[in-house]
């Protein structure tokens, strides 16, 4: 008897069908975990670039939003502002750069990323909890660049390094 009563097929049916479908290699189907921290990365660059941005435009247009009698260690809220806008571009173009899996992107990412976290400290008292929310995600997308590591080339064996032959064998001076 091939299938239940009901219509459905048996337990070896079953069995049967599930040996028998494709099978799909898991690097074409998960990203490599590596991967998954420069996810990370970016994604969290981007967005502390975005509330950065926002920040420095708020700041400029409507300074009032903010605290207006915040003391800042220079400067005042519209001074912050336009530290604020070119920090968060760059903290975006940072996020696309971290994508290419250089060296380059991930130590741009780093010095980007520091860069805002220190900015966030600094013009805390404008707006306690948009700063501090800067400030956590800056230091999550360290976190994951620090622990991102980019792919090395790997070495053919042409391309190894001559090691002198040991000091029995014809040739050894």
């Amino acid at each position: 008897m091939t299938t239940l009563t009901r219509g459905m097929p048996s337990r070896d049916e079953r069995t049967q069908r599930f040996q028998e479908r494709p099978t799909v290699p898991i690097d074409e189907v998960a990203p490599r975990h590596d991967d998954r921290w420069m996810i990370l990365a970016a994604a969290t660059l981007g967005l502390a670039g975005a509330l950065q941005f926002i920040y420095g435009a708020v700041a400029l247009n409507r300074p009032a939003f903010l605290v207006s009698e915040a003391q800042f260690v220079f400067g005042d809220v519209r001074t912050w502002g336009w530290i604020g806008l070119p920090l968060g571009a760059l903290a975006a173009i940072a996020a696309v750069v971290v994508t290419t899996r250089s060296e380059f992107g991930r130590w741009f990412g780093v010095a980007i990323a520091a860069t805002q976290a220190m900015a966030a400290l600094m013009m805390i008292q404008s707006y306690p909890p948009w700063c501090l929310s800067i400030f956590a995600l800056d230091l999550l997308a360290i976190l994951s660049l620090a622990m991102y590591q980019t792919p090395r080339p790997i070495l053919n064996s042409h391309h190894a390094i001559d090691v002198p032959p040991p000091s029995g064998t014809p040739g050894h001076r």
